[in-house]
């Protein structure tokens, strides 16, 4: 975390078996290179130049953040099961809640983005155990 001019995560662990941290990379674009396996949390949040989820992990064991992330417009490429709290709060840019995880064991934090979202978005959201905030 806080490499501002981390461009790429190529030549990360494979497996990570706690906490994954690449938030505040200003520079970084996508998660491709990220681990496939993070048994903890995964944090990617205020990556500000963060256009894409492509390459995030299918399953995170804990949490998954990617909040304050201003250039991302779309969940597509976010983990299919967070087994924590899945947060996209205060992404400014982000219009649609289409690949948004498939299931999520705990919160999902959608909330302060800056394009409104319709009643069918939040059903896109399917299986959450937790709250909705939006």
């Amino acid at each position: 975390s806080f490499c501002k001019s981390l461009k790429t995560l190529k030549g990360a662990p494979k497996e990570v078996g706690n906490s994954f941290d690449c938030s505040n990379c200003e520079e970084l674009i996508s998660l491709n290179g990220a681990p496939e396996i993070v048994k903890g949390n995964f944090y990617c949040s205020f990556c500000k130049s963060l256009k894409t989820l492509k390459g995030a992990p299918k399953e995170v064991g804990n949490h998954f953040e990617c909040f304050n992330c201003n250039s991302l417009k779309t969940l597509k490429g976010a983990p299919e099961i967070v087994k924590g709290r899945f947060d996209c709060s205060y992404c400014k840019s982000l219009k649609t809640l289409k690949g948004a995880p498939k299931e999520v064991e705990d919160r999902f934090f959608c909330d302060n983005c800056g394009k409104l979202f319709t009643t069918n978005d939040v059903e896109k959201v399917s299986k959450v155990k937790g709250n909705i905030y939006c």
